[in-house]
């Protein structure tokens, strides 16, 4: 169903949560709000080493594999079905190619759609963080430390 791999859609979902927003101030509605302008994205983040590792990286997509990872995000913010997918697909291919990756990377960013859509899919995507905490966890238990209550 994806052209895309698994691996390579787990290892943007990394870099994007590598990227840090700055903090809104009392006075913005957010740093969401701000990152939304047309532009904002690069001028706020234009000297984050991760906000560039991730831009290089959607980058490198193929065409197929950018509207892979777009529909994975409309898909989930549209709230469609699943057998809505060719339909989800058919939208992120009309998006001109100039704007995809901006749309990808402003994706990546402010939402979590396309984790989400991978799961409704029955794509399992570990976070290895996760996964790093739960295995310590499991290390304190057999060793008889207590666990912490």
């Amino acid at each position: 169903m994806l052209t895309i791999s698994l691996e390579r859609v787990v290892d943007i979902l990394d870099k994007a949560q590598e990227v840090e927003l700055p903090e809104p101030t009392p006075a913005d509605d957010g740093a969401e709000a701000a990152l939304e302008e047309a532009g904002a994205i690069d001028e706020l983040l234009a000297d984050d080493p991760a906000y560039q590792t991730l831009t290089s990286a959607v980058a490198t997509l193929t065409p197929g594999e950018a509207c892979d990872l777009l529909a994975l995000a409309l898909l989930e913010r549209n709230a469609a079905e699943l057998d809505e997918w060719q339909a989800m697909l058919e939208q992120a291919r009309e998006v001109p190619e100039d704007q995809l990756a901006d749309q990808i990377v402003e994706t990546l960013l402010l939402t979590d759609d396309i984790e989400l859509a991978l799961e409704r899919l029955g794509y399992i995507v570990d976070d290895e963080d996760e996964a790093e905490g739960d295995a310590e966890d499991s290390d304190a238990d057999e060793e008889g430390e207590p666990e912490a209550e």
